[in-house]
């Protein structure tokens, strides 16, 4: 079980490369992403949530990943390290929405982490798009909403992860 668990983690680290890693806007059109935004992430907490080197707490906007004592969360969080850790050693770009923080305080964003091609993952999109999480619409926030919703249901058909029956 833990060999293929590993064997699917490194195919979605392998899979987050130059074909995967556009960054897009509300008309689906790849843009650059904000530089000024590079964070050093401090912690993985969870599948859909990063603690970052001056302490904020960052939420993945539209992402809810299992929680810890739910099946799955293992594999959540290893999926959100290894992009956040591994591939981007440790460093982040982050884009907020127009809610900043939710009602725990904690800062809302899309993350983007940079690739050794000088590309970006974005992190949201990926968890979800490999089955690692689902879609939670946060409103007012509905920046990529839809491209969210399309990899989710490549997820659902493909029984990935946490959508295996």
């Amino acid at each position: 079980m833990k060999t293929i668990t590993l064997f699917l983690i490194f195919g979605f680290l392998v899979s987050c490369g130059p074909k995967e890693v556009h960054v897009y806007n509300d008309e689906q059109k790849q843009k650059t992403v904000d530089k000024t935004n590079l964070v050093i992430v401090k912690k993985v907490i969870s599948g859909d949530s990063i603690e970052l080197e001056d302490g904020r707490i960052v939420k993945y906007i539209h992402v809810t990943a299992p929680q810890k004592g739910e099946k799955h969360f293992d594999l959540a969080k290893d999926a959100n390290t290894l992009l956040v850790v591994t591939r981007a050693k440790n460093k982040v770009f982050l884009e907020f929405g127009e809610e900043k923080r939710d009602q725990d305080g904690r800062y809302l964003a899309y993350v983007f982490a940079p690739t050794p091609l000088l590309h970006y993952c974005f992190v949201n999109k990926e968890l979800i798009e490999y089955g690692y999480a689902k879609v939670t619409a946060t409103p007012p926030n509905k920046k990529y909403l839809d491209l969210f919703l399309s990899s989710e249901q490549r997820a659902k058909t493909k029984q990935l992860n946490i959508w295996k029956p």
